[in-house]
């Protein structure tokens, strides 16, 4: 979000479950029903993208103007707990208090760095400049031209579009499949 006194990057997790933060491994934990799973500390995260945001903008010669930075939970069911009291947390909030905290932003920060030029620049920029991110994901996890089931349609996906969805969801069974052979193999010349 650009506005005139400063930017804010928003990384928005839809996680069902407890949402568990260590800070001391810097990882966040989901607890549910199948057990826990362990993925990437998206404070970490949304504090590169700041950094990279920040290089960027030096680079593209726009004015320094504040970055704040926020994790928000989009699931209202999601219980949000921090293995210690950690500073980094107050940067974690859930959606439905976004509103509020863009107010607490906009009384915070006051001093005007963009005009309305620089706004309108900023964002001809960030458009101009996007990149998709289109990952090879037979590389990826390791598949072959022959792991790909070819003529295999989704029932649920448009007969005219690209079943992408389906595709990558099909490429990880796949994954997943050769994984367990594989670890099958393993323990069965360990017994």
């Amino acid at each position: 979000m650009i506005t005139p006194a400063y930017l804010l990057i928003l990384e928005v997790k839809n996680m069902v479950g407890t949402l568990v933060f260590d800070s001391q491994f810097k990882q966040s934990i989901r607890q549910s029903n199948q057990g826990e799973t362990g993925f990437r500390d998206p404070i970490l995260q949304v504090q590169k993208q700041k950094i990279n945001l920040a290089k960027w903008l030096s680079n593209h010669l726009f004015p320094h103007n504040p970055i704040v930075t926020y994790v928000v939970i989009s699931n209202p069911s999601s219980v949000i707990k921090s293995t210690v009291p950690d500073h980094r947390t107050k940067h974690i909030i859930r959606e439905d208090n976004l509103p509020f905290v863009i107010d607490q932003l906009n009384s915070l920060y006051v001093k005007a760095c963009y005009t309305p030029d620089h706004i309108q620049r900023l964002g001809e920029a960030c458009l101009h400049n996007h990149t998709e991110y289109n990952p090879d994901i037979p590389q990826r996890f390791q598949l072959c031209e022959t792991d790909l089931l070819k003529g295999v349609r989704c029932p649920g996906c448009d007969p005219d579009e690209t079943p992408l969805r389906c595709v990558v969801l099909l490429l990880l069974l796949i994954f997943i499949e050769r994984r367990s052979r594989s670890d099958l193999r393993r323990l069965s010349t360990v017994a």
